[in-house]
């Protein structure tokens, strides 16, 4: 009784944090400025980390862009200085109640890009993903990757984010292979009568929280396959915790060189895991304090 008590403690403690977790954006015209100056044009543009800020909101929706709260979360975005474009149209939708994972695919006009949002911590089971913060040695992703192409380096993972990835990654290639590879074009037009031709853009992947730690693995995933889908990819994650060791931060840092983490000065899940320097942030990290001001490497 005594570590069941202790447990759910630790359990509300830990959701107290994260209803802590988000990106407040005051004083927007010096952090578009900034931003802005970082990112330079297409699908790493200041345009195209605003579609991505959208869809890491959306994705927490039962139905992305499509619910009573998308009108809410885009006027919030508007009136922080954050406009939205309204070029894109939503593809495909992912849920898997049994691990807790939400996936949203986003085709967009302007910049040209797909964007896929993964669904942060949003109910118990992603809590347990978080909390498992032991590591891993994978030696690949799965099928369709180079064979021990994260071996070779001592990479190490974060378990309950590989294994939450692992839930659903095959689901998600095939997926996004049916749209940038269709074996023919009917296939296509069955996941989506809309689309008449496969995909050709360049695929960036984002998401808030335990969402972006799950989009860093996809980013990097996408970058080791054999065949890539598309030869130019990008990753911008909001709140992002740790995801993997010195070894895996620099494998990805070289592989998915288009990387930003947008990061709230006071958020405290973004510093974590940290044990002993067993954890290292990939990427860019834009920091972002109480009046909106960014701070750049």
């Amino acid at each position: 009784r005594n570590n069941l008590t202790g447990l759910l403690l630790i359990q509300h403690t830990y959701m107290w944090v994260l209803g802590y977790v988000h990106l407040p954006i005051r004083g927007a015209g010096t952090a578009q400025s900034t931003i802005q100056a970082k990112l330079s044009e297409g699908h790493c543009s200041f345009s195209a980390a605003k579609m991505c800020l959208q869809a890491s909101y959306e994705v927490y929706q039962e139905k992305p862009y499509l619910s009573p709260q998308s009108a809410i979360t885009e006027q919030w975005l508007n009136r922080g200085g954050w406009e939205i474009p309204k070029n894109l149209e939503v593809i495909r939708t992912f849920s898997y109640p049994a691990v807790g994972v939400q996936i949203v695919i986003v085709s967009v006009a302007a910049p040209l890009m797909t964007v896929v949002a993964f669904r942060g911590t949003d109910n118990w089971k992603n809590v347990a993903t978080d909390l498992a913060t032991w590591r891993v040695a994978p030696k690949r992703f799965g099928p369709g990757s180079r064979p021990d192409c994260l071996s070779g380096t001592n990479v190490m993972i974060h378990k309950g984010f590989w294994s939450a990835y692992q839930s659903i990654r095959d689901d998600l290639w095939r997926g996004l292979k049916d749209l940038y590879q269709p074996e023919s074009k009917q296939i296509t037009d069955l996941i989506n009568p809309k689309v008449t031709e496969p995909l050709d853009a360049p695929i960036v992947f984002t998401g808030h929280s335990l969402g972006g730690a799950l989009a860093t693995l996809a980013a990097l995933d996408n970058a080791t396959l054999m065949r890539p889908l598309y030869p130019r990819s990008a990753c911008f994650t909001f709140g992002s915790p740790r995801v993997g060791s010195y070894s895996f931060a620099s494998c990805f840092d070289k592989m998915v060189p288009d990387a930003m983490r947008l990061v709230f000065e006071r958020d405290l899940v973004t510093d974590q895991p940290k044990f002993c320097c067993a954890f290292k942030h990939i990427g860019t990290e834009i920091l972002i304090d109480a009046r909106g001001n960014c701070i750049t490497n």
